[in-house]
């Protein structure tokens, strides 16, 4: 007998131990408002055509969406162990692309609260849902939106747009938009999100039909979080390849050239090393002694001499400081063993090269 066959028209709702409910229970989901989170949110949920076509493949039952068991946490938790199990350790590329994106972009703390942060700003994150007031910036009814680190599923109005586990936003999110079934989740095609809505001005963020696209994207596609971690290996790949052939070999200073890059982009960290930007003052580093901590120097300070006189120290990019100073200490830096097997991978596009 199946789970949904023991309870009352086969719904199932919010209880301490994650079950279903007894048709006398005052908790039962046909009568109770949302306990912490919607279902949606859950891993285990799957969306049918209408509410009585919802599905928990926990409990292997039909269930409202907006009903929830404490499935979604456990569950969330699980993920979030799976994902980063092993960061720390690194044999091979894949794996310290993995660490880096967890301890280094996400600032480690994005993918430990990430329930915790969509319970706090629930009202927020069913506003992108349902078209509420939308302005530049993390603001929420003129409410200042505090986002730890970065998440999965983030999806904020910065730069007319940023979202996902790297932020991206403007140009890079050309990458992003190539690994998903644009005109399922956007009814639009890939030509046209990167000719219209993948630059600072595009207002990509003030449509509703983009929010919603990504909100479905994070919760319908399984494959998502896996995507954006091959998406962000494959943007930042062109840096490390930079770095190494400047003689950069150990895990600290590749670390320092992926955080500088996801900032300044690959280009841009090729024009910094050689001291040609032409928006920056900061001088080469490509030949000095110790060229990756001159760098990651330049980097806090914004790449200003200005900035560096006044001891201008950028909190954002200090930070980010702090988690390589933290994950990659000097006391432990060491050349990697697997710099010889270093490769380009391709950036993957949807469907074909998406078989993670």
């Amino acid at each position: 007998m199946s789970q949904h066959d023991k309870t009352p028209e086969g719904w199932i709702g919010g209880v301490d131990d994650g079950g279903p409910l007894t048709q006398g229970s005052q908790t039962h989901a046909l009568y109770t408002k949302p306990l912490t989170a919607r279902c949606s949110n859950c891993h285990y949920f799957q969306s049918g055509t209408s509410y009585k076509e919802n599905y928990c493949s926990k409990w292997d039952a039909i269930v409202r969406r907006d009903y929830i068991c404490d499935s979604w946490q456990e569950m969330d938790r699980e993920v979030s162990k799976n994902m980063w199990e092993g960061v720390g350790t690194y044999t091979n590329f894949e794996e310290f692309y993995t660490t880096l994106l967890y301890t280094i972009i996400s600032n480690e703390e994005g993918a430990k609260r990430r329930s915790s942060t969509i319970e706090r700003y629930k009202e927020y994150y069913a506003s992108i849902e349902s078209g509420g007031v939308v302005t530049e910036g993390n603001y929420y009814k003129g409410q200042k939106i505090s986002l730890t680190g970065k998440m999965f599923n983030d999806l904020v109005a910065l730069d007319s747009g940023t979202v996902g586990i790297a932020h991206w936003a403007a140009g890079g999110l050309s990458k992003l938009y190539q690994a998903i079934d644009c005109q399922t989740y956007f009814g639009k095609s890939l030509s046209e999100l990167k000719r219209n809505y993948a630059h600072k001005k595009s207002n990509a963020y003030s449509h509703l039909w983009w929010r919603v696209g990504f909100k479905k994207w994070f919760e319908n596609e399984p494959k998502n979080k896996m995507i954006q971690q091959r998406v962000w290996r494959a943007s930042r790949q062109g840096a490390v390849q930079w770095a190494i052939a400047m003689g950069w070999k150990t895990n600290r200073a590749l670390a320092i050239s992926c955080a500088i890059s996801n900032t300044q982009g690959n280009g841009g960290f090729k024009m910094l090393s050689k001291g040609t930007h032409p928006d920056y003052d900061w001088p080469a580093f490509r030949y000095l002694d110790n060229s990756h901590e001159e760098a990651i120097k330049g980097y806090i300070h914004k790449f200003s001499l200005k900035r560096l006189e006044e001891n201008n120290i950028s909190g954002h990019r200090s930070r980010r400081l702090d988690q390589i100073n933290k994950w990659f200490p000097k006391s432990s830096e060491h050349e990697l063993p697997f710099l010889s097997k270093f490769k380009m991978i391709k950036e993957p596009k949807w469907p074909n090269d998406l078989g993670i």
